[in-house]
């Protein structure tokens, strides 16, 4: 299984060596250009999907830290449900949380949350209950993971690979493990900063027809910082730019879907916003909420 590395300065910097533990080697460092990057996109890139060299890959955010032992988990997990894991078509979704913090700057940070982190999923279910951890949201809002069911997700069952129905909303912006194939696109080099290059990647892949897969007790949690320069960049006015681009992909991916005649495989619940009639027949325009 692969993971893909993110470092904005160095690898040794941020955020804690649990990234190290997933056997990054397998991958590979990334390139010197990369070291810098400011988006988990922008790495990717770099390294596009298609050059990971072993079966399957993570994508995550340089701020997320995964549970500790998360690699042996999610591998044991794809292993006995191979029927999904060998399937191109299915993203494996990891549920993401947020650790309640505040400091000045990244030494600060560790310093303070280094020990803080969840490892393990008991540890989890504990912050949950004290308010000390909670869904991972976007500015004020929990749109983007809300179609993972996080209630049913802290009650699966260990071994259970839980399927996504219906979508809650068109906001969904999960993190995945998802196998390497030629179908598996990369990320398009147009969005650039701070938002929308994971959102537009994910609904890429709804639009080649992949199915997502809740792994239990696999998660990843946000590690406090203060805002980067590329969030102050983005709330300066990269936004309205990424946001009109990001309607224009959407034109541009119902127009291929139709010509290719794929059918999205995941809708809009009945009770979502929109019809799931809405959702094939016309591209997906998203209600803005800050990403």
């Amino acid at each position: 299984m692969g993971r893909v590395y993110i470092s904005p300065t160095a690898p040794d910097e941020f955020p804690i060596n649990r990234f190290r533990n997933m056997a990054i080697s397998k991958v590979g460092r990334p390139p010197a250009r990369a070291v810098a990057a400011s988006s988990a996109s922008q790495l990717i890139r770099a390294r596009k999907p298609a050059q990971v060299a072993t079966s399957h890959l993570f994508y995550v955010d340089v701020d997320f830290v995964p549970s500790a032992t998360s690699y042996q988990d999610a591998k044991q997990l794809l292993l006995k449900n191979r029927e999904y894991s060998q399937d191109r078509t299915y993203a494996f979704v990891v549920p993401a949380f947020m650790y309640a913090g505040s400091c000045q700057d990244v030494k600060a940070c560790l310093k303070q949350f280094g020990d803080e982190i969840p490892g393990t999923f008991p540890q989890l279910m504990s912050q949950v209950q004290q308010r000390k951890s909670k869904v991972m949201a976007f500015g004020s809002k929990s749109a983007a993971q809300d179609s993972t069911d996080y209630d049913k997700w802290m009650s699966q069952g260990a071994e259970e690979v839980r399927p996504i129905e219906c979508l809650s909303n068109l906001r969904y912006e999960p993190y995945v493990i998802v196998r390497k194939s030629d179908l598996l696109p990369s990320f398009d080099e147009r969005f650039t900063g701070y938002g929308k290059n994971k959102i537009q990647w994910i609904v890429h892949l709804r639009y080649l027809g992949f199915k997502f897969m809740v792994l239990p007790q696999v998660f990843l949690t946000h590690f406090p910082h203060p805002p980067s320069d590329s969030k102050n960049s983005w709330d300066s006015g990269h936004r309205q730019r990424m946001d009109k681009l990001y309607l224009d992909f959407l034109e541009e991916l119902h127009m291929l879907a139709v010509n290719r005649g794929t059918k999205l495989q995941i809708r809009l619940c009945e009770e979502a916003s929109g019809t799931p009639e809405e959702d094939e027949d016309s591209p997906m325009i998203i209600h803005e909420d800050g990403r």
